[in-house]
């Protein structure tokens, strides 16, 4: 895939792994747009890759809600989807309380299920786009997880 002028949504942008995903798009000539809770994070990162903030919680149905069209609307059709926003836990379950079990599960699976269910649709009808999702891990970035689709 070409990444000259491709739109690539990142969330979990404003950090870590999410940061480093977005320069390496940028580097590559790609147009990112950068969403995450850490507001002044990301209007500096877009401004060091000319990039688009995007304020968002993905924890958060309502925000989540029409954000894709927002985006390709706003902005660009969205060529790549970088599902990275997410939270980990290092307690064992039998400790792990209700709401930080909702909180794990809202960021790292509903999420990116609601973000792919609005975006692809689009990408199928243009023909092509990517999906990549990581997962975080306990044992630190080392051991992060991820997987790609490409369709084309």
């Amino acid at each position: 895939m070409d990444l000259n002028n491709a739109c690539v949504l990142i969330t979990g942008a404003s950090k870590g792994i999410g940061a480093s995903i977005a320069r390496a798009f940028a580097r590559h000539g790609a147009h990112v747009v950068l969403a995450a809770r850490s507001v002044n994070e990301i209007d500096q990162l877009s401004k060091e890759l000319n990039g688009s903030p995007l304020p968002l919680d993905v924890s958060d149905p309502e925000q989540l809600a029409g954000v894709i069209d927002r985006v390709e609307s706003e902005i660009a059709p969205i060529d790549i989807l970088v599902n990275n926003a997410g939270v980990e836990t290092e307690e064992f379950v039998e400790d792990i309380d209700e709401n930080r079990i909702k909180e794990v599960l809202t960021t790292n699976l509903l999420a990116p299920m609601r973000l792919t269910r609005q975006v692809l649709p689009g990408m199928i009808e243009r023909g092509h786009g990517c999906l990549l999702y990581t997962s975080p891990s306990p044992r630190g970035p080392e051991r992060i997880s991820y997987a790609v689709v490409f369709l084309e």
